[in-house]
């Protein structure tokens, strides 16, 4: 695990790549240097002991995307990676070192990629939510990576590999090369994300072609989402 002084000389290499996304996007605030750090360290300390990356609706609507993904289910019982242990959101078990990265609200490239190194470093194994179908790695309107292609580039990148989960088709990235994984810095997810020109020439690799799009139905996520109790926290 990077020590915070690490950690700023690997960002330095490659911040104004972050702050030049702030500029294009009105909607993206400053990034938080120390959140950034603790979520690396929360990452890299999962109580699980592995990290869950794809699409997420949790706060978002249905037919934002297709296929299978995060639901309010998986935060309630696989918790928060965020960079602070106080109360942030009553559906997640727990926040600070769960598995699933959340944030309600500020959001940024920096905390993804900071999450995303805190796993790779600790060699943990990433859970893939949604399956590695095309339009989960690319857009298909904008045809830009999305962020779950990002997430699956750095992977890749860092000498990780996708195997069966043996279950719903689902997969698991783990490292088979942990000499890459100790490797894995901020520069090298921004050059494997730029080879790529952000999706318009992007690795086939990163694509299962026998994926699919297959949708729990929405009586079902219903039904899961009434079921979930409410945590211990409370209201933030």
């Amino acid at each position: 695990m990077w020590t915070p002084s690490e950690f700023d000389q690997a960002l330095s290499v490659v911040s104004e790549k972050y702050k030049t996304l702030e500029r294009q996007m009105s909607w993206l605030k400053p990034y938080d240097r120390d959140q950034a750090y603790a979520l690396y360290r929360n990452a890299n300390d999962s109580v699980f002991g592995f990290l869950v990356c794809g699409r997420t609706r949790i706060n978002s609507k249905r037919d934002r995307f297709k296929g299978s993904s995060i639901e309010e289910i998986d935060l309630y019982n696989l918790g928060a990676t965020h960079h602070s242990a106080q109360k942030q959101d009553v559906r997640a078990s727990l926040t600070g070192k769960g598995s699933i990265l959340h944030y309600n609200k500020d959001w940024h490239f920096l905390l993804n990629d900071s999450w995303l190194l805190g796993g790779v470093h600790a060699e943990a194994e990433f859970h893939l939510a949604s399956p590695r179908h095309r339009d989960n790695v690319v857009d298909p309107a904008g045809g830009y990576l999305t962020v779950t292609g990002r997430e699956l580039t750095g992977l890749k990148e860092f000498g990780y590999r996708f195997v069966s989960a043996g279950y719903l088709d689902q997969e698991i990235a783990i490292c088979s090369n942990k000499a890459a994984a100790r490797a894995a810095d901020f520069a090298k997810i921004w050059a494997a994300v730029e080879r790529q020109d952000n999706g318009a020439r992007v690795d086939q690799s990163l694509i299962d072609p026998a994926a699919n799009l297959v949708d729990p139905g929405q009586g079902n996520v219903d039904k899961w989402q009434k079921s979930v109790p409410f945590g211990p926290q409370q209201n933030f």
